[in-house]
């Protein structure tokens, strides 16, 4: 759901509760602030904490069937509303502070901790060059480097790479793996060829395609969310019948 006038993102679950809002998670037990609890929190993160957060994120798509609603729509009335509020609290409780912050900042699209290569060209220089001396060292990689025989340019570009670097804030190898699988995925729908060394365009797709483009399959919103991301919208109706 988005809010155009306000130009945010808003809470699908939102609904008028039939109770008094209720504090859940670990701040109300600490009494610190926000700000005090990321500062305190920020320093912590390990790998552990990630694979644990990545799992608590898998069990959410399973809280709804946990708590007796259904997984194929929202609440729709206060007494749902009430019961996925309050199963959602007794999980959040079962969070670490790291975990429960982990969550937040990743829901509005900020990092734990601020990556140095987002405002030193320099630092952003020397990630970029282990980017491309991790790419080069990996072997399994017939894709990306069929891309980089045609338009060696194209696949090394600087801006490319920040765009995969940003999404997963700046780690190395995993940016690595994604841009590998990226030109797999380009190769298998688009096959061999120049097209993987450019951008797709409209005259590469199939009428099918395009009827879907057409109708508003993926629609891109013109305003962006609190924290500068792009907002977009899957509309499933082109694809019934």
């Amino acid at each position: 759901h988005y809010d155009n006038n306000n130009h945010r993102a808003t809470n699908p679950f939102h609904h008028k509760s039939t109770k008094q809002p209720q504090k859940c998670g670990r701040d109300s037990a600490s009494g610190s602030s926000e700000p005090q609890k990321i500062a305190r929190t920020s320093k912590m993160t390990t790998t552990h904490d990630h694979d644990r957060t990545r799992d608590h994120g898998a069990t959410l798509y399973q809280l709804p069937s946990a708590a007796g609603l259904s997984i194929h729509r929202f609440p729709e009335t206060h007494q749902e509303a009430d019961l996925a509020e309050d199963y959602l609290c007794k999980e959040l409780e079962s969070l670490s502070l790291t975990e429960h912050d982990t969550a937040v900042f990743g829901m509005y699209g900020l990092p734990l901790v601020k990556n140095d290569a987002e405002d030193d060209p320099a630092e952003q220089q020397r990630v970029l060059t282990e980017l491309q001396d991790e790419l080069d060292k990996t072997t399994k990689k017939d894709a990306y480097d069929e891309a980089k025989f045609w338009n060696q340019a194209f696949v090394t570009n600087s801006q490319l790479c920040l765009q995969f670097l940003r999404s997963k804030h700046f780690d190395v190898k995993e940016t690595a793996k994604m841009m590998i699988s990226h030109f797999e995925t380009k190769k298998r729908l688009f096959g061999g060829g120049e097209i993987l060394a450019r951008e797709i365009l409209q005259s590469d797709l199939t009428p099918v395609e395009l009827d879907l483009l057409r109708g508003g399959y993926l629609q891109l919103l013109p305003s962006r969310d609190a924290s500068g991301r792009v907002v977009t919208v899957t509309n499933l109706s082109p694809l019934k019948g």
